[in-house]
């Protein structure tokens, strides 16, 4: 390595460390201080800028764009995550499907822009009324998860799968546009513990969800 190489690898990393080097008798092969200042700032923008690119696809692997809830590859991750500390602490959790009833009502009546709105308004109202510790996910379509840990009791789950239909129910979803209507969703659950496995969870869950929704269509 020149001595010119080293004296800007010198000059760089001292940047990166909030540090600035101001000498009039820095130069070397040549070139002046100057020069050599320009092509570190050069090159620290450069650094700067794949840094947030790396920090850009790293958010958009993890969460849904719509929504930016997690998406149903980190939803995977953390059902088995979830299904492991339970296993460990001998607790047991839950897992709630969540299904927008007659989303495609919605999409017919008030159009796609409207249904993408519907679904970000259900997001953050399942986001704002579960605790820091729970998982909510969308794995696709009108279909979001909620992973419920360290329940209480198994009522525990029933009971918070009625409090968030009641709430999404008892809130207007209100459009960009000023039009406003009101969002049903279907809620099932599946209590778990450490010996249970993420697939039999997600069907029984999904079941769970389906009978909500054939009793709300009964009424």
């Amino acid at each position: 390595m020149s001595k010119r190489d080293k004296t800007i690898e010198s000059m760089m990393s001292a940047a990166i460390e909030g540090s600035q080097i101001v000498s009039e008798d820095m130069s070397a092969d040549g070139v002046s201080t100057a020069d050599l200042i320009a092509e570190m700032t050069s090159l620290k923008k450069q650094i700067e800028k794949q840094r947030s690119i790396i920090v850009s696809l790293k958010k958009d692997a993890m969460s849904d764009p719509l929504t930016n809830l997690a998406n149903r590859r980190v939803f995977e991750k953390e059902l088995k995550r979830s299904i492991a500390v339970a296993k460990r602490y001998n607790r047991q959790n839950a897992l709630l499907m969540v299904d927008v009833d007659k989303f495609k009502e919605i999409n017919d009546t008030y159009g796609h822009v409207a249904g993408d709105e519907a679904l970000v308004f259900i997001a953050k109202l399942l986001t704002k009324n579960t605790r820091h510790n729970d998982v909510v996910a969308r794995i696709g379509g009108d279909e979001f998860c909620v992973i419920l840990n360290e329940l209480s009791c198994e009522e525990d789950a029933a009971e918070r799968a009625r409090k968030l239909t009641q709430i999404i129910s008892e809130n207007p979803c209100k459009l960009s546009d000023g039009t406003s209507f009101y969002v049903n969703v279907s809620i099932g659950y599946q209590i778990f513990n450490g010996n249970s496995e993420a697939l039999n969870i997600m069907q029984h869950a999904d079941s769970s969800m389906y009978n909500q929704k054939d009793i709300s269509n009964s009424i």
